[in-house]
Protein backbone atom coordinates (compact mmCIF):
# COMPACT_ATOMS: atom_id res chain seq x y z
CA UNK A 1 0.00 0.00 0.00
CA UNK A 2 1.43 3.14 -1.20
CA UNK A 3 1.93 6.29 1.60
CA UNK A 4 -0.91 8.42 0.35
CA UNK A 5 -2.98 5.71 0.27
CA UNK A 6 -1.86 4.33 4.12
CA UNK A 7 -2.53 8.19 4.75
CA UNK A 8 -6.09 8.52 2.80
CA UNK A 9 -6.88 4.66 4.88
CA UNK A 10 -5.65 6.39 8.22
CA UNK A 11 -7.66 9.88 8.12
CA UNK A 12 -10.77 7.92 6.92
CA UNK A 13 -10.64 5.71 9.74
CA UNK A 14 -10.38 8.56 12.26
CA UNK A 15 -13.20 10.38 10.87
CA UNK A 16 -15.46 6.98 11.20
CA UNK A 17 -14.46 6.29 14.32
CA UNK A 18 -15.32 10.05 15.78
CA UNK A 19 -18.55 9.35 18.10
CA UNK A 20 -20.07 12.39 16.15
CA UNK A 21 -19.56 11.56 12.80
CA UNK A 22 -21.29 7.85 13.63
CA UNK A 23 -24.26 9.73 15.14
CA UNK A 24 -24.91 11.81 12.59
CA UNK A 25 -24.73 9.48 9.76
CA UNK A 26 -27.72 7.40 11.20
CA UNK A 27 -29.73 10.66 10.86
CA UNK A 28 -28.60 11.84 7.59
CA UNK A 29 -29.58 9.72 4.32
CA UNK A 30 -27.90 11.57 1.91
CA UNK A 31 -24.56 9.93 1.14
CA UNK A 32 -23.14 13.58 -0.48
CA UNK A 33 -24.02 15.25 2.90
CA UNK A 34 -22.03 12.40 4.96
CA UNK A 35 -18.96 13.00 2.57
CA UNK A 36 -19.34 16.65 3.24
CA UNK A 37 -19.57 16.17 7.48
CA UNK A 38 -16.64 13.90 7.22
CA UNK A 39 -14.58 16.86 5.72
CA UNK A 40 -15.65 19.07 8.56
CA UNK A 41 -15.27 16.98 11.25
CA UNK A 42 -11.58 16.26 10.31
CA UNK A 43 -10.16 18.32 12.85
CA UNK A 44 -12.29 17.71 16.02
CA UNK A 45 -11.86 13.20 14.80
CA UNK A 46 -8.08 14.43 15.16
CA UNK A 47 -8.46 15.77 18.51
CA UNK A 48 -10.41 12.18 19.70
CA UNK A 49 -7.94 10.33 17.90
CA UNK A 50 -5.13 11.91 20.08
CA UNK A 51 -7.53 11.02 22.95
CA UNK A 52 -7.53 8.05 21.83
CA UNK A 53 -3.82 6.56 21.02
CA UNK A 54 -3.32 8.09 24.87
CA UNK A 55 -5.71 5.41 25.96
CA UNK A 56 -3.96 3.10 23.78
CA UNK A 57 -0.83 4.04 25.89
CA UNK A 58 -2.22 3.68 28.90
CA UNK A 59 -3.67 0.36 28.38
CA UNK A 60 -0.65 -1.00 26.81
CA UNK A 61 1.43 -0.21 30.29
CA UNK A 62 -1.14 -1.80 32.41
CA UNK A 63 -0.01 -5.08 32.89
CA UNK A 64 -2.88 -7.10 34.61
CA UNK A 65 -5.97 -5.79 33.44
CA UNK A 66 -9.16 -6.63 34.19
CA UNK A 67 -12.20 -7.16 31.88
CA UNK A 68 -15.76 -7.01 32.79
CA UNK A 69 -15.77 -9.68 29.55
CA UNK A 70 -13.60 -11.71 27.74
CA UNK A 71 -15.39 -12.15 24.03
CA UNK A 72 -17.62 -10.16 21.92
CA UNK A 73 -19.14 -10.61 18.48
CA UNK A 74 -20.36 -7.45 16.42
CA UNK A 75 -22.88 -7.77 13.86
CA UNK A 76 -24.90 -5.54 11.83
CA UNK A 77 -28.20 -7.50 10.57
CA UNK A 78 -31.08 -7.16 8.35
CA UNK A 79 -33.79 -10.07 8.13
CA UNK A 80 -31.65 -13.39 8.87
CA UNK A 81 -33.92 -13.68 12.04
CA UNK A 82 -33.82 -17.75 11.01
CA UNK A 83 -30.38 -17.93 11.49
CA UNK A 84 -30.03 -16.56 14.74
CA UNK A 85 -30.55 -19.35 16.97
CA UNK A 86 -27.88 -21.47 15.62
CA UNK A 87 -25.26 -18.81 15.07
CA UNK A 88 -25.76 -17.64 18.12
CA UNK A 89 -25.22 -21.04 20.20
CA UNK A 90 -22.72 -22.40 18.26
CA UNK A 91 -20.23 -19.50 19.02
CA UNK A 92 -21.70 -19.99 22.62
CA UNK A 93 -20.79 -23.87 22.13
CA UNK A 94 -16.99 -22.39 21.12
CA UNK A 95 -16.44 -19.96 23.74
CA UNK A 96 -18.92 -18.10 26.33
CA UNK A 97 -20.13 -15.57 24.12
CA UNK A 98 -21.99 -12.09 24.67
CA UNK A 99 -23.47 -10.37 21.30
CA UNK A 100 -23.32 -6.79 20.29
CA UNK A 101 -26.36 -7.04 17.26
CA UNK A 102 -27.11 -3.70 15.23
CA UNK A 103 -30.40 -4.40 13.73
CA UNK A 104 -30.74 -2.41 10.25
CA UNK A 105 -34.37 -2.31 9.21
CA UNK A 106 -34.78 -5.42 10.10
CA UNK A 107 -39.11 -6.68 9.85
CA UNK A 108 -38.45 -10.00 10.70
CA UNK A 109 -39.18 -10.22 14.64
CA UNK A 110 -35.69 -9.83 14.53
CA UNK A 111 -35.71 -8.32 17.94
CA UNK A 112 -38.44 -10.57 19.17
CA UNK A 113 -36.37 -13.69 18.37
CA UNK A 114 -33.81 -12.17 20.18
CA UNK A 115 -35.61 -11.43 22.96
CA UNK A 116 -34.22 -14.29 24.87
CA UNK A 117 -30.74 -13.93 24.58
CA UNK A 118 -31.75 -10.34 25.62
CA UNK A 119 -33.09 -11.05 28.81
CA UNK A 120 -30.29 -13.34 30.10
CA UNK A 121 -27.71 -10.59 29.24
CA UNK A 122 -25.95 -12.27 26.27
CA UNK A 123 -27.23 -10.15 23.64
CA UNK A 124 -27.38 -6.20 23.61
CA UNK A 125 -29.43 -5.12 21.16
CA UNK A 126 -29.19 -1.40 19.04
CA UNK A 127 -31.61 -0.38 16.48
CA UNK A 128 -29.77 0.88 13.42
CA UNK A 129 -32.13 2.08 10.79
CA UNK A 130 -30.27 3.61 7.55
CA UNK A 131 -28.01 3.06 4.15
CA UNK A 132 -24.38 2.08 4.29
CA UNK A 133 -24.05 2.16 7.97
CA UNK A 134 -21.45 -0.92 8.56
CA UNK A 135 -18.51 0.99 9.68
CA UNK A 136 -21.05 3.22 11.89
CA UNK A 137 -22.24 0.00 13.59
CA UNK A 138 -18.69 -0.98 14.42
CA UNK A 139 -17.19 2.37 15.08
CA UNK A 140 -20.30 2.40 17.70
CA UNK A 141 -19.24 -0.87 18.61
CA UNK A 142 -16.19 0.56 19.91
CA UNK A 143 -17.27 3.44 21.49
CA UNK A 144 -19.74 2.50 23.63
CA UNK A 145 -18.02 -1.55 24.45
CA UNK A 146 -14.17 -1.36 23.53
CA UNK A 147 -13.32 -1.02 27.24
CA UNK A 148 -15.62 -4.04 28.39
CA UNK A 149 -13.87 -6.97 26.01
CA UNK A 150 -10.71 -8.19 25.76
CA UNK A 151 -11.41 -9.38 22.41
CA UNK A 152 -14.24 -8.19 19.48
CA UNK A 153 -14.77 -10.48 16.61
CA UNK A 154 -17.02 -8.60 13.52
CA UNK A 155 -18.55 -11.05 11.93
CA UNK A 156 -21.41 -11.40 9.45
CA UNK A 157 -24.53 -14.02 10.60
CA UNK A 158 -23.30 -16.35 7.69
CA UNK A 159 -19.75 -16.63 8.95
CA UNK A 160 -18.73 -19.31 11.52
CA UNK A 161 -15.54 -19.26 13.28
CA UNK A 162 -14.02 -22.90 13.10
CA UNK A 163 -11.22 -23.75 15.35
CA UNK A 164 -9.34 -26.75 15.23
CA UNK A 165 -7.45 -25.70 18.85
CA UNK A 166 -8.44 -24.59 22.14
CA UNK A 167 -10.31 -21.05 20.92
CA UNK A 168 -9.28 -18.87 24.08
CA UNK A 169 -6.08 -20.42 24.03
CA UNK A 170 -5.40 -19.49 20.39
CA UNK A 171 -6.26 -16.18 21.03
CA UNK A 172 -4.06 -15.45 24.15
CA UNK A 173 -1.28 -16.94 22.31
CA UNK A 174 -1.50 -15.09 19.48
CA UNK A 175 -2.19 -11.48 21.17
CA UNK A 176 1.11 -11.95 23.99
CA UNK A 177 3.44 -10.05 21.82
CA UNK A 178 2.21 -6.76 22.27
CA UNK A 179 2.18 -5.23 18.94
CA UNK A 180 -0.30 -7.49 17.95
CA UNK A 181 -3.78 -5.68 17.60
CA UNK A 182 -5.56 -8.21 15.59
CA UNK A 183 -5.92 -11.69 14.22
CA UNK A 184 -6.96 -11.97 10.91
CA UNK A 185 -8.53 -15.20 10.07
CA UNK A 186 -9.26 -16.33 6.50
CA UNK A 187 -12.37 -17.60 4.80
CA UNK A 188 -13.56 -20.67 3.58
CA UNK A 189 -15.90 -20.60 1.28
CA UNK A 190 -19.26 -22.96 1.53
CA UNK A 191 -21.23 -24.08 -1.62
CA UNK A 192 -24.92 -24.04 -2.46
CA UNK A 193 -24.73 -28.03 -2.07
CA UNK A 194 -26.70 -28.06 -5.43
CA UNK A 195 -29.58 -27.06 -3.17
CA UNK A 196 -32.27 -24.86 -5.04
CA UNK A 197 -34.25 -24.13 -2.08
CA UNK A 198 -34.21 -23.99 1.62
CA UNK A 199 -33.68 -27.69 3.18
CA UNK A 200 -34.91 -28.39 6.78
CA UNK A 201 -32.66 -28.17 9.45
CA UNK A 202 -29.21 -26.21 10.06
CA UNK A 203 -26.89 -25.00 8.35
CA UNK A 204 -24.12 -26.16 9.61
CA UNK A 205 -25.19 -29.53 8.55
CA UNK A 206 -27.04 -28.81 4.88
CA UNK A 207 -24.19 -27.04 3.56
CA UNK A 208 -20.93 -29.54 3.41
CA UNK A 209 -19.33 -28.39 0.45
CA UNK A 210 -16.87 -25.93 0.17
CA UNK A 211 -14.07 -24.70 -2.42
CA UNK A 212 -10.26 -25.79 -2.36
CA UNK A 213 -8.07 -24.09 0.23
CA UNK A 214 -6.22 -22.20 -2.28
CA UNK A 215 -10.22 -20.37 -4.02
CA UNK A 216 -8.77 -16.86 -3.89
CA UNK A 217 -11.49 -15.90 -2.43
CA UNK A 218 -10.21 -17.73 0.69
CA UNK A 219 -7.53 -15.07 1.10
CA UNK A 220 -10.03 -12.60 2.38
CA UNK A 221 -10.05 -12.41 6.38
CA UNK A 222 -12.15 -11.30 9.47
CA UNK A 223 -10.56 -9.82 12.31
CA UNK A 224 -10.67 -10.64 16.37
CA UNK A 225 -9.30 -7.38 17.65
CA UNK A 226 -7.79 -5.40 20.92
CA UNK A 227 -10.34 -2.53 20.88
CA UNK A 228 -7.57 -0.21 22.36
CA UNK A 229 -5.31 -0.73 19.79
CA UNK A 230 -7.92 0.08 16.93
CA UNK A 231 -8.45 3.42 15.37
CA UNK A 232 -11.61 2.95 13.45
CA UNK A 233 -13.33 0.69 10.93
CA UNK A 234 -13.14 1.88 7.14
CA UNK A 235 -13.44 -1.66 5.56
CA UNK A 236 -15.68 -4.30 7.00
CA UNK A 237 -12.92 -7.07 6.33
CA UNK A 238 -9.85 -5.13 8.73
CA UNK A 239 -9.72 -1.72 10.99
CA UNK A 240 -7.09 0.32 10.71
CA UNK A 241 -4.60 -0.04 13.89
CA UNK A 242 -3.06 2.51 15.86
CA UNK A 243 0.33 3.36 15.31
CA UNK A 244 2.85 0.40 16.34
CA UNK A 245 -0.12 -2.12 15.58
CA UNK A 246 -0.67 -4.83 13.32
CA UNK A 247 -2.74 -7.80 12.61
CA UNK A 248 -1.20 -11.16 11.93
CA UNK A 249 -2.85 -14.73 10.16
CA UNK A 250 -3.02 -17.78 12.92
CA UNK A 251 0.78 -18.69 11.51
CA UNK A 252 2.32 -15.77 12.16
CA UNK A 253 2.18 -13.28 8.69
CA UNK A 254 1.79 -9.85 9.06
CA UNK A 255 -1.26 -8.29 7.26
CA UNK A 256 -1.90 -5.39 5.85
CA UNK A 257 -5.50 -4.75 4.36
CA UNK A 258 -8.35 -7.00 4.38
CA UNK A 259 -6.56 -9.68 2.20
CA UNK A 260 -3.08 -12.66 3.52
CA UNK A 261 -1.07 -13.53 0.88
CA UNK A 262 -1.54 -17.37 1.68
CA UNK A 263 -4.62 -18.98 3.24
CA UNK A 264 -4.05 -19.81 6.84
CA UNK A 265 -7.02 -22.65 7.68
CA UNK A 266 -4.76 -25.47 9.77
CA UNK A 267 -5.65 -24.09 13.20
CA UNK A 268 -8.78 -21.47 12.66
CA UNK A 269 -10.87 -20.53 9.92
CA UNK A 270 -14.36 -18.36 9.17
CA UNK A 271 -16.66 -21.23 7.43
CA UNK A 272 -18.42 -19.06 5.49
CA UNK A 273 -21.64 -19.78 4.16
CA UNK A 274 -21.60 -17.54 1.63
CA UNK A 275 -24.74 -18.45 -0.83
CA UNK A 276 -26.64 -21.00 0.73
CA UNK A 277 -29.30 -22.57 -1.32
CA UNK A 278 -29.72 -20.49 -4.93
CA UNK A 279 -33.42 -18.90 -3.27
CA UNK A 280 -31.62 -18.19 -0.05
CA UNK A 281 -29.11 -16.11 -2.19
CA UNK A 282 -31.41 -14.27 -3.95
CA UNK A 283 -32.89 -13.35 -0.85
CA UNK A 284 -29.84 -12.11 0.60
CA UNK A 285 -28.83 -10.29 -2.49
CA UNK A 286 -32.70 -8.80 -1.99
CA UNK A 287 -32.09 -7.09 1.00
CA UNK A 288 -28.99 -5.45 -0.21
CA UNK A 289 -25.71 -4.91 1.83
CA UNK A 290 -24.74 -3.07 4.72
CA UNK A 291 -21.54 -1.63 3.72
CA UNK A 292 -23.00 -0.21 0.55
CA UNK A 293 -25.84 0.71 -1.48
CA UNK A 294 -25.90 -1.08 -4.78
CA UNK A 295 -27.26 -4.18 -4.92
CA UNK A 296 -25.04 -7.99 -5.20
CA UNK A 297 -25.08 -8.63 -8.77
CA UNK A 298 -26.63 -12.35 -9.71
CA UNK A 299 -22.93 -13.63 -11.17
CA UNK A 300 -21.52 -13.49 -7.34
CA UNK A 301 -23.80 -16.75 -7.07
CA UNK A 302 -21.75 -18.61 -9.10
CA UNK A 303 -18.53 -17.15 -8.31
CA UNK A 304 -18.88 -18.19 -5.11
CA UNK A 305 -20.48 -21.43 -5.46
CA UNK A 306 -17.71 -23.77 -5.15
CA UNK A 307 -18.47 -27.33 -3.65
CA UNK A 308 -14.99 -29.27 -4.21
CA UNK A 309 -14.06 -30.60 -0.65
CA UNK A 310 -16.48 -32.33 1.34
CA UNK A 311 -16.30 -30.64 4.90
CA UNK A 312 -18.15 -32.57 7.77
CA UNK A 313 -16.14 -30.81 10.72
CA UNK A 314 -19.16 -28.92 11.87
CA UNK A 315 -21.15 -32.25 12.12
CA UNK A 316 -19.79 -32.97 15.75
CA UNK A 317 -21.96 -29.47 16.67
CA UNK A 318 -25.14 -30.86 15.51
CA UNK A 319 -26.13 -32.46 18.31
CA UNK A 320 -26.16 -30.08 20.93
CA UNK A 321 -27.07 -27.31 18.79
CA UNK A 322 -30.84 -29.25 17.87
CA UNK A 323 -30.37 -30.02 21.82
CA UNK A 324 -30.22 -26.14 22.52
CA UNK A 325 -32.88 -25.24 19.48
Amino acid sequence: MKSHEKMQRFLKAVIRRFPLDVSMHRRIKSLKIRKILDILLLIPALIYFIYLYCCCYVETHIKHREYNYDFAIVAIVKNEGSYFKEWIDYHRILWGVRYIIYDNDSNDNTKHILEPYITRGIVIYHSFPGKKLQYDAYNDALNRYGKNYKYMAFLDLDEFIYCQADFRQLLDKTFEENHVGGLGINWRIFGSANHKSRPDGLVLENYLYRAEDNFKKNLHIKSVIKAYTVIGFCDPHAPVYMPGYYSVSADGEKLKGSFSKRVSIEKIAINHYFTKSYDEFVTKRNRGKADQVKMRPMSEFEEHDKNEVYDDGMLKYINTLKTNI
